[in-house]
């Protein structure tokens, strides 16, 4: 079995998700392995959510390192894609080896429609919508608030309360009309 990275430079993880700052250093591969990956075998890509470190690559290289009939892996941290480069036959018992070391691989097909990559845009947006969300926490000081006083908050308060009433009404009211 062969495995390569995406890339052939080493890279340094940004992720703020990343397991260790020491264990994020992928490492240069040779270009042949590259090559490896245009087989007679299928290639089947995955998004793991929860794989952005080297270490945690190596984990998945060590859990299917056993298993005939896989002739190659290629990682692409960054985006969290595994591509796998295997018989029909041995592509289950990957997936089920993989999932036994703690990762949750989903397919991604070609067709940009399908609910996998729609499940997985919408969980990008909403990680990006609370990670700015959170900066704009971060970057509101106390200060800031004393300063407009208690009536903003209030207002915030309100707002707050009619959405949640509104919308558990919404949930209730709504079914009961079309059901």
């Amino acid at each position: 079995m062969i495995t390569s990275c995406e890339s052939t430079k080493p890279q340094i993880c940004q992720s703020e998700n990343c397991c260790s700052a020491v264990a994020c250093t992928t490492m240069a591969q040779p270009d042949q392995d590259m090559a490896q990956m245009h087989s007679d075998h299928p290639q089947k890509k995955f998004r793991i959510s929860n794989m952005d470190c080297a270490s945690e690559e190596s984990e998945i290289r060590r859990a299917v390192d056993s298993i005939p009939g896989i002739e190659a892996l290629r990682f692409d941290l960054g985006a969290r894609l595994l591509t796998i480069s295997a018989s029909q036959a041995a592509l289950p018992d990957a997936l089920q080896a993989i999932r036994k070391a703690g990762f949750k691989p989903e397919p991604i097909d070609e067709d940009a429609n399908t609910p996998s990559v729609t499940r997985t845009a919408a969980a990008t947006f909403l990680d990006v919508l609370g990670k700015l969300l959170a900066a704009l926490g971060l970057a509101t000081h106390i200060g800031a608030i004393r300063k407009a006083g208690a009536k903003p908050l209030l207002l915030a308060l309100i707002l707050f309360g009619w959405l949640i009433v509104g919308g558990a009404l919404i949930n209730r009211w709504v079914p009961a009309l079309l059901g």
